[in-house]
């Protein structure tokens, strides 16, 4: 049996960080611990947890972008009689 060091990533870092860490150390799971505490693990990510959390940052951005245009290009008319 290969044994390795357990490698940690904070829950504070982004899905990026956590890719470049898992890139680095040619690891396939990081455990996550707790921001403030790095004795408390809090749980473990996979390379295949990235893709949903890249699809899920997506579609908040996507969401937020459509939002904001309804915002400057309303899509009704203002009412005459409100002025």
């Amino acid at each position: 049996m290969i044994t390795r060091p357990i490698i940690g990533i904070s829950e504070d870092h982004c899905p990026r960080e956590t890719a470049d860490q898992m890139i680095e150390a040619n690891v396939g799971r990081l455990v996550v611990l707790e921001g403030n505490d790095a004795t408390r693990m809090v749980g473990i990510l996979t390379r295949g947890d990235l893709p949903a959390a890249h699809v899920q940052r997506l579609r908040e951005f996507r969401h937020a972008s459509r939002q904001l245009r309804r915002r400057k290009h309303p899509t009704q008319a203002p009412d005459p009689s409100s002025n």
